[in-house]
């Protein structure tokens, strides 16, 4: 071999070599360099080798002692016995973290290279085979998705079951979260929504029948399958049912142009069973997906439950409410319709058959196996039915779940409440929402009452869905691991900020809206909101994903069910009874404001004078104001123009031009805006009515311009008494596109 070439010398060497006979140089440098490093590690493995031989070897004879028994050895890495057999060797950077063997049987397994020999050529022969190989494997590296197959080959099918029944689990979840929205373009209360929300309140209370649903099962149909086949059932004919009363249930058309709201309490009552059934549903797939799994991917059940919902509350919540919306399906129709694609009740009649057919199937061709204790490669291949050692199948016992009673698992309930970690997790689980129910709760009901369309929101969560889909995925391997708990930490204070920013753009949406006849949106502000709900549904997410993970690390496997839904319980409980609170008293907090029809102006305050008399006649009174100008106590005045004047039924109507400084009703403005420039000359329009055979004079003033940001208008009602005497009664509104200025 020849020996390490200085680049430095040989450039000097080279001087006059072409440009080709350096970079061969080069190459060549480069190659040696590789070649040395690849020896140095070939020597490292052979002694590691040796290593693990002698190790292996002390362990063998101990096991061989104490057995007394010729049992195969479940190592990973085994003693050399000939030179056919076959030994570990390291060929990634991964390969060499995890090169520690493994008794469990869980490490990552490398490729086998057999010994042929002692005799050095051959070893050199080997060695030099173990560096391409590894030099091949650098170069091609494994891909992301080909090491999550890898990992989750055996579990693959239950993860699409999984994923199955969690959908099916989101379509009610989805078509209760979709009714708050249609409710709030029915002009109803947030105390009505506040009534409405206590139908999400079954699954921050099923730890009360958990222990039930753990605890009662027929051993025949399954610990899991005797609640998730009934309540799947149950869903599907109560979606039937509901389907041939939705006219009730949300109101006739009848209704709705008599503006009568629903019966809030009774929709409350007709979904909170839906829910209920759901919440129990929950239950049982919670505890199934934790021996459905294998022990190592059983992270992957956190996975499944956010991928799963989330399709399933797409499909009921966003699909359904573009659909339904009559503005969303006229995008696509020749001739517009007053109604949308489809209607509530052909949407739950359809999801009513879907429940059934999939239940029927799951109930027939899936059977519960625990795989959690038996390793899929058992179950697959046989052969290692009566393999493994004594402390395997011992720990195999201890991790069967027990079959309790009622009393004995609400027992073992009340002491998991009472262990100290668990009461710090239960303050957090409790606590830890509060800062985020202002804004989940309400934003999406504040922009349906600023003029934001359900469709639009729907069209919102359909580009938000892929996110929902590929985050929890993107995120398994950090929730799967030792510390799920850190991506908690990490995105909790980002989630507080987004809040804020929530918070502002609420407040700033009237801004945004078009001086169009339509009175829409312009999509630069539909572009700020997209951006704005990614950045806040990633942090939600990692929030979510991370607490789930970390419930399934911690339950216990005896009691799996119970465990696992009591950490969940706990979490929902946490982010609905704040959202509950918030919008029971926000209508103590809110503030109406009126919106013009076509206009930016959305903010209304409005001035109003006492009554005032006058000791003369409606006729002079009449006078003396269309004759007020100028005179010295209107000194703010500049010039005053007849536009029109004319005279219909007894009524003078007559608009004048007055172009005034920042006085009389423009003391309302902030000193501020008067101060500027632009704004110290402001031309009003006055228009009025006299009407002499009722005796009354009616006028509005309004300004002219700055009609964008600030509009006026003030009205004075003239009118005539008994006793020959006259009143007068002044109103002012200020309408804004912004908060502040009224």
């Amino acid at each position: 071999m020849r020996p390490f070439r200085d680049t430095s010398g040989a450039r000097r060497r080279n001087n006059g070599a072409s440009q080709e006979r350096q970079s061969l140089l080069q190459k060549e440098e480069n190659e040696e360099m590789d070649n040395k490093n690849n020896k140095n590690l070939v020597n490292n493995l052979r002694k590691n080798k040796k290593q693990e031989e002698n190790r292996l070897s002390l362990i063998d004879g101990i096991l061989d002692t104490s057995n007394n028994a010729s049992k195969p050895s479940a190592l990973l890495f085994h003693k050399k016995q000939s030179k056919h057999d076959y030994h570990h060797v390291p060929h990634t950077p991964e390969d060499l973290m995890a090169h520690e063997p493994n008794y469990g049987g869980n490490a990552q397994l490398g490729f086998y290279y057999p010994d042929t020999g002692d005799d050095e050529r051959e070893d050199e022969e080997q060695d030099e085979a173990i560096i391409f190989a590894r030099k091949e494997s650098i170069s091609r590296p494994i891909r992301w998705i080909q090491r999550m197959r890898r990992e989750l080959k055996d579990d693959f099918g239950s993860i699409l079951l999984l994923l199955l029944l969690y959908l099916l689990q989101g379509i009610p979840l989805g078509l209760i979260a979709a009714i708050p929205l249609l409710l709030q373009s029915k002009g109803i209360t947030y105390a009505q929504q506040a009534v409405f929300s206590f139908a999400y309140w079954p699954f921050s209370m099923k730890l009360l029948w958990a222990p039930i649903v753990d605890s009662i099962y027929f051993k025949s149909i399954g610990r899991r399958k005797s609640w998730m086949v009934p309540c799947q059932y149950l869903i599907g004919i109560f979606l039937l049912v509901v389907s041939y009363h939705v006219p009730e249930i949300m109101g006739t058309e009848q209704d709705h142009a008599n503006k009568k709201p629903p019966n809030v309490f009774f929709l409350m009552c007709v979904f909170l069973p839906l829910n209920f059934l759901a919440a129990t549903q929950d239950i049982a797939v919670d505890g199934w997906a934790l021996t459905m799994l294998s022990r190592k991917n059983v992270g992957y059940a956190s996975t499944c439950n956010v991928v799963g919902q989330t399709i399933g509350v797409f499909l009921g919540n966003v699909v359904f409410l573009a659909l339904q919306s009559k503005e969303f399906a006229n995008h696509f129709r020749a001739v517009p319709e007053d109604k949308g694609f489809v209607q509530l009740d052909g949407f739950v009649f359809f999801w009513g058959i879907i429940f059934l057919i999939t239940t029927t199937l799951v109930f027939i061709f899936k059977h519960e196996i625990d795989h959690s204790i038996i390793p899929n490669s058992s179950l697959e291949t046989g052969k290692n039915k009566n393999n493994g050692n004594d402390e395997e199948k011992d720990k195999s016992k201890e991790e069967e779940e027990l079959s309790l009673g009622v009393r004995e698992t609400y027992t073992i309930l009340v002491k998991i409440l009472c262990l100290k970690p668990m009461l710090v997790m239960i303050v957090v689980l409790l606590t830890g929402k509060i800062a985020f129910a202002a804004s989940d709760g309400m934003t999406d009901l504040k922009l349906i009452a600023l003029g934001i369309t359900t469709d639009k929101i729907a069209t919102r969560s359909l580009f938000l869905t892929p996110l929902h889909i590929v985050l929890p995925w993107l995120l398994g391997k950090q929730t799967a691991g030792p510390k799920p708990l850190n991506v908690f930490l990490w995105a909790f204070p980002y989630r507080l900020v987004m809040n804020i920013i929530f918070a502002l753009l609420v407040f700033w949406t009237p801004s945004f809206k078009e001086l169009t006849g339509s009175g829409d949106y312009s999509y630069f502000y539909y572009a700020i909101w997209m951006g704005a709900y990614y950045m806040q549904q990633i942090s939600s997410y990692c929030i979510f994903l991370s607490m789930m993970a970390f419930n399934a690390q911690i339950s216990d496997p005896k009691i799996g069910g119970t465990y696992m839904t009591l950490l969940n319980t706990l979490n929902n409980l946490g982010g609905n009874w704040p959202v509950t609170l918030f919008l029971s008293i926000t209508d103590f907090f809110n503030r109406k404001n009126c919106v013009a029809t076509g206009t930016k102006l959305f903010f209304m305050h409005l001035f109003e004078v006492p009554e005032r008399f006058f000791n003369y006649s409606i006729n002079q009174v009449a006078t003396v104001f269309y004759n007020r100008y100028p005179n010295s106590f209107s000194k703010h005045v500049i010039s005053e123009d007849v536009l029109s004047r004319e005279i219909k039924g007894g009524r003078i109507i007559t608009r004048k031009l007055i172009v005034k400084r920042g006085a009389g009703f423009l003391k309302s403005v902030p000193r501020w805006i008067s101060r500027q420039t632009n704004v110290a000359f402001m031309p009003t329009l006055e228009e009025s009515i006299f009407d002499l055979i009722e005796g009354t004079l009616v006028t509005h003033t309004r300004n002219v311009s700055w009609t964008q940001t600030l509009n006026m208008t003030e009205k004075c009602f003239y009118k005539k008494l008994p006793d020959s005497r006259s009143s007068v009664k002044r109103t002012l509104s200020v309408q804004a596109n912004c908060r502040f200025l009224v």
